[in-house]
């Protein structure tokens, strides 16, 4: 199984560039080719996916948009991907080209039910070295209209953590819960009482994935095409929102052994990271495992070095 030094620094909140585990965000690695460009980049680890069971073609028409100023970015993927047997094809290989870079291979899985998030962590397992378990997306939609968020359902998200936590039990793999940001106090307060339940098989909480049910208009049209023109929002604006989600989950999760020598649970930050300032907030807030998704996606692989670059000027 996957071994780097970086690993070694998780928990550690100093400004110190050598403890950043810089990784890019689900939704846009698919592919061998992608991993592969992906491999010869400082990113510590590459996320796939997210897998689903079936196999599902994504959402129809514009499925992306950034605002004209760069502030912010709207996106309705729709989960498009070949599906798991496709995948129990392919991710020996991405899992090889990570490997042999001296990175590690994370695989983002979603399912529509808590058996297919069972079922597909036990297919990944074999061949991931952290399974990302998104609970997160809001841009599925069916004949119903929108289909459930788990984030938002605490019952759900239990029966799911502990199928995956039941099928990865005694396997060298780690696990990581990715979730919505939570607006709501009390639904936030239930959801780290969750993951605490679950100290010793989740490794990580992933925040936040993007926030569900934005909309915008491009010229006289909606900017998205699928759902009515309603999309999860991500980009720049989401900063602020994804930091605070961050920082209440860092300071409430234990993220190191203590006197109970309970497991780390690590916070991992995603959302708005655009610059090197950027990274060291969210450093300042004990962050050190950050993800980067739609900056990745306008601009391409160069940005982690330059991500990296500019945080070496500003310590």
């Amino acid at each position: 199984m996957y071994s780097a030094e970086q690993s070694s620094s998780r928990g550690e909140s100093k400004m110190d560039l050598s403890n950043l585990r810089l990784m890019n965000a689900a939704g846009w690695c698919k592919d061998v080719a992608t991993v592969r460009k992906l491999s010869r980049t400082p990113v510590v680890e590459i996320t796939v996916g997210s897998i689903t069971k079936e196999t599902r073609p994504g959402n129809e028409g514009s499925v992306f948009w950034q605002s004209p100023d760069g502030t912010y970015a709207l996106n309705s993927l729709g989960l498009p991907n070949p599906g798991i047997e496709k995948y129990r094809e392919i991710l020996p290989e991405m899992q090889a080209i990570a490997n042999d870079a001296g990175k590690a291979l994370r695989v983002s899985i979603a399912g529509f039910s808590p058996v297919e998030y069972a079922e597909l962590a036990h297919a990944v397992a074999p061949h991931a070295d952290v399974i990302e378990i998104n609970l997160g997306c809001p841009n599925v939609w069916g004949e119903g209209g929108q289909k459930p968020i788990a984030s938002f359902d605490v019952s759900l998200m239990r029966e799911i953590l502990d199928g995956v936590g039941k099928v990865t039990s005694g396997i060298d793999v780690d696990v990581a819960a990715k979730v919505s940001p939570y607006s709501d106090p009390g639904l936030l307060a239930k959801v780290i009482d969750l993951l605490k339940m679950f100290e010793f098989s989740v490794s990580e909480v992933v925040t936040s994935n993007t926030f569900p049910n934005a909309f915008a208009w491009d010229g006289e049209k909606t900017a998205i095409t699928a759902g009515g023109g309603f999309a999860g929002m991500s980009g720049r604006a989401m900063k602020g929102i994804a930091l605070g989600q961050a920082q209440r989950f860092r300071s409430e999760l234990p993220f190191i052994a203590g006197e109970d020598d309970l497991p780390a649970m690590e916070t991992v930050g995603v959302g708005g990271i655009t610059c090197g300032r950027d990274i060291l907030d969210y450093m300042r807030c004990g962050i050190t495992s950050l993800q980067v998704g739609t900056h990745y996606f306008v601009h391409g692989e160069k940005v982690f070095s330059e991500l990296l670059a500019e945080c070496a000027e500003l310590v």
